[in-house]
């Protein structure tokens, strides 16, 4: 006998021990496994998409450093160390015909991607998402 077929086993035994019908126990026993059954099958879908979102984030990562490092040897840019370093250590600061232009980078990133730009006092001026991309835009307007 498997370890399933026990525990179905001693959940049916333990509802018939309560004045419950062998034939009503064994439909409760199969109705339990079936939904552990599909939400094991749940979990391994939810961890598998996980799993393949974490491994896009990198790749969307990877390519966001790379087009960063570019614009570091087009424009005057620096790395300044933040004050807050739950997660993020550095911002790297472009200076853009278009405005000021800063990420977020951590301290792998810096040690590695980034080790080419040099450190500098904290001129870095927070935006919303929303005010970066407009800054890009504007960028991407005057280099056309």
């Amino acid at each position: 006998m498997s370890t399933k077929d026990i525990k179905q086993t001693e959940i049916i035994n333990s509802l018939r021990d309560r004045g419950i019908s062998a034939r009503s126990a064994t439909r409760a026993a199969r109705a339990l496994k079936d939904t552990l059954d599909g939400r094991r099958r749940e979990n391994k879908v939810a961890t598998h998409q996980r799993d393949a979102a974490r491994a896009n984030r990198n790749e969307v990562i990877i390519e966001r450093n790379l087009l960063l490092a570019l614009l570091t040897q087009q424009y005057e840019a620096h790395v300044t160390e933040l004050e807050d370093k739950r997660f993020w250590g550095w911002a790297l600061c472009l200076h853009t015909p278009a405005g000021h232009l800063a990420w977020k980078i951590t301290d792998d990133e810096r040690q590695t991607v980034f080790a080419h730009v040099e450190a500098a006092p904290n001129d870095w001026v927070r935006m919303t998402h929303g005010e970066k991309i407009d800054g890009l835009k504007r960028l991407v307007g005057e280099l056309q």
